[in-house]
């Protein structure tokens, strides 16, 4: 992860609070890739803020200012990414929050984008032979290829976690 993740230089306080944030979610001992993906929305937030001449002191933003970036996400983006950026932003207010005397969150009566329901499609057992019939051989290539395969039908692993 570089610096430049969470470097973010606005007129406002955003750019600041954005480097307290990351620091104090790095001193938690959250995940380096939580820690990447959050900070990452909120800067994508402030330039987006300052792309649209919106503020960027944090107390002076609004719920309509999210839901316009999250609308501008979904115009070129799937749910899931929009959803992810949301729940970033989400933290970094609420975290603010907690820090600041009198702040309410623009996020609190806010919900995030709705998530598709993703129904996989599952392989007839017609399917699952003509695709174990692709390595019925006697070879240790053929072997090796029919135990991944059925590894991969007998647990519902990825392709990436098999690796």
């Amino acid at each position: 992860m570089t610096a430049e993740a969470y470097e973010l230089v606005t007129p406002g306080d955003m750019g600041d609070e954005l480097a307290s944030f990351t620091r104090a979610m790095r001193a938690q001992n959250v995940s380096p890739n939580t820690v990447l993906a959050y900070g990452g929305a909120v800067r994508q937030f402030g330039v987006w803020l300052m792309e649209h001449e919106y503020p960027t002191v944090v107390a002076d933003i609004e719920p309509r200012h999210i839901e316009e970036w999250i609308d501008a996400i979904l115009g070129v983006n799937k749910p899931a990414t929009a959803h992810n950026r949301w729940r970033g932003l989400q933290r970094f207010m609420n975290w603010y929050a907690g820090r600041v005397d009198d702040f309410r969150s623009p996020m609190a009566k806010l919900s995030p984008p709705r998530l598709p329901r993703l129904m996989p499609r599952v392989l007839t057992m017609d399917e699952l032979r003509s695709v174990l019939a692709t390595c019925a051989g006697r070879t240790f290539d053929d072997r090796r290829d029919e135990a991944i395969i059925r590894m991969l039908f007998d647990t519902g692993a990825r392709r990436h976690e098999i690796a």
